[in-house]
């Protein structure tokens, strides 16, 4: 038995042709060919793989087992190929081939799958990575060229060479779990009560430095990089923190935690912002992204 040889992606096109299209002629229309062309295509292509793709004396094409078995690697190489040209096509036009994204850890996460959902449908050749950081560490990011695009919730002076916009909002509270003493209090907690008392906060080391950060106002703190672990600690009654509204809310209204009133900083509405490096803007995909992002938190407002 003969060695089977690579087999012609030309072929293969006419093998999958001639089933979708049902008949060898109706094969030759749809790719523009003759007929004659078109069984030749086939009866190389059984040469070539040493098989039998067809069933003779038939008047209709009737695959084989072995023609059922190559139809479907000739469509996962045919559709592979379209994906790689395609892709080609996009590079030159200058479409990114992979997109990184900062993402801030309070950022909702189905406003963000919404519209990563909506870039896949538009440019499924574009390869995504989202890295989710705490505060800062997503406009760090984006200045050291790690992500092409931020979204985060900033609250100090953009550096030079970054640009930015906002869209849409995200309100901060402060909560505590039911059994912590600092629930306990009524009316406005006293500075000193929630200075005393430990704070447990999202964000990881070499965030920006801690002194210039409103949102630091115990002498107490963890720090955990982990929204959902933040969450699971204060629910514990570990310590008291800030939370963004939608995540805080089910955890209020299902019991587990309790909103505070401090006396001062007590945090409220921040912009969501974009942002990216003025000298290298996001391309097509970044564009899009950026547009179904906003899109998705009017939708929210609403």
């Amino acid at each position: 038995m003969s060695t089977p040889i690579a087999p012609s992606l030309d072929h293969l096109r006419i093998l999958t042709a001639i089933v979708d299209a049902g008949s060898f002629s109706a094969a030759a229309r749809q790719l523009d060919r003759s007929q004659p062309a078109i069984s030749y295509g086939i009866a190389a292509l059984e040469e070539q793989l040493g098989l039998t793709l067809f069933q003779r004396g038939k008047r209709k094409p009737i695959l084989t087992p072995a023609g059922f078995a190559v139809l479907a690697y000739a469509r996962r190489l045919c559709q592979l190929t379209d994906e790689l040209t395609a892709s080609a096509s996009s590079l030159t036009a200058g479409l990114e081939g992979q997109f990184v994204l900062g993402v801030d850890t309070f950022f909702p996460e189905g406003q963000l799958a919404a519209a990563l959902a909506d870039l896949a449908e538009s440019l499924p050749s574009v390869s995504i990575d989202v890295r989710v950081r705490s505060r800062d560490q997503v406009l760090r990011l984006v200045m050291d060229g790690q992500a092409a695009l931020g979204v985060g919730a900033v609250d100090i002076a953009w550096p030079a060479g970054i640009e930015a916009r906002d869209f849409g909002r995200v309100e901060i509270v402060a909560v505590v779990a039911p059994s912590h003493a600092l629930a306990r209090h009524v009316g406005r907690i006293p500075t000193g009560a929630v200075r005393d008392s430990l704070q447990i906060t999202n964000r990881a080391a070499g965030d920006e430095d801690e002194t210039r950060d409103v949102s630091i106002n115990s002498s107490r703190l963890w720090r955990v990089g982990s929204l959902s672990l933040q969450v699971e600690l204060l629910r514990r009654g570990l310590g008291w923190g800030y939370l963004p509204v939608h995540v805080a809310q089910a955890q209020i209204h299902a019991g587990h935690l309790a909103q505070l009133d401090p006396a001062t900083r007590r945090r409220g509405v921040q912009p969501w912002s974009l942002m990216y490096r003025a000298a290298k803007p996001p391309g097509p995909a970044g564009r899009l992204l950026m547009e179904r992002l906003e899109h998705h938190a009017r939708d929210q407002e609403i």
